[in-house]
């Protein structure tokens, strides 16, 4: 059976066990609405931990990326998206080192010992066709193949009893951990801009509704006397205007009239049935 991953990523993937794993973990195609140039790189994955962490985050990495470094600029200054996207990138830099010292431990521990049959996977290489929009992208499929490559020697080694299973596991999940950190940094980052560009809008629409004066009346309220007679003890009512809206409200006894505006004609309870709100 042919399968394929949701937004074009995949192309033919027969062996069951890619199957399984697409089916379980391609539920969105992130990238399904981004009109920016792409860049497609057929490349494949081997190792299970590789394959399912990049169904999971690379696109939705990339696409909080796009929010950070393209969006957010439409309403926030440079000088805080920046220190952003040079985090992004140094964390990228850091892990793909530390990927890459394992790797050459990895090779030399092999090397010493006369290992010269690794070990490798029955499934066959998940193939995809890698969608990159942004640098943040490529760079971040660069370091999902370096720990592609990795896993499958420390299997090796822990075959061979050259570290011990503990140390396998631990290794594993210390970059499994890494690849997943930046994909949620990337998503807390984006909802952080999107924050400070809501509240940046509100702020905006404040400075203009200062600048040509606003449009919404002062609140203005007046004692009315119902029509046909005194009021009741108890029950004094006054007409609140809010932005052009007349609305009838009780008010406790003994209660004086506030923010009154001498301008406007005095209202009656009777006037209130007539007048639309």
């Amino acid at each position: 059976m042919e399968t394929s991953v949701p937004g074009g990523h995949a192309g033919t993937n027969t062996d069951p066990i890619n199957s399984r794993i697409i089916a379980r973990e391609s539920k969105r195609d992130y990238l399904a609405r981004v009109e920016s140039a792409q860049l497609l790189l057929a490349r494949q994955l081997f190792s299970p931990e590789m394959k399912r962490l990049f169904l999971r985050v690379f696109d939705s990495f990339q696409l909080n990326m796009l929010a950070v470094s393209v969006f957010a600029r439409t309403r926030l200054p440079s000088d805080q998206i920046e220190p952003i996207e040079k985090a992004i990138l140094t964390d990228l830099d850091t892990y793909a080192a530390e990927v890459d010292r394992a790797t050459a431990q990895a090779q030399v521990v092999m090397d010493q010992s006369g290992v010269t049959h690794p070990a490798g996977y029955k499934a066959m290489p998940l193939q995809l066709d890698v969608r990159v929009i942004s640098r943040f992208g490529r760079r971040y499929f660069e370091l999902m193949e370096k720990v592609d490559l990795l896993m499958p020697m420390l299997e090796t080694l822990g075959i061979y009893e050259l570290i011990s299973q503990s140390e396998v596991d631990i290794q594993k999940a210390l970059f499994r951990r890494r690849v997943r950190s930046l994909a949620m940094a990337a998503r807390a980052y984006a909802a952080g801009l999107r924050k400070r560009m809501r509240e940046s809008a509100v702020r905006e629409d404040g400075a203009s509704e200062n600048a040509t004066g606003s449009h919404h009346p002062a609140v203005t309220a007046q004692h009315v006397v119902p029509e046909g007679g005194a009021m009741s003890p108890g029950s004094n009512i006054q007409i609140v205007k809010i932005a052009g809206r007349k609305q009838a409200q009780a008010l406790p006894s003994g209660a004086t009239t506030v923010g009154s505006d001498s301008r406007t004609e005095p209202t009656t309870v009777g006037a209130i049935a007539a007048t639309p709100l």
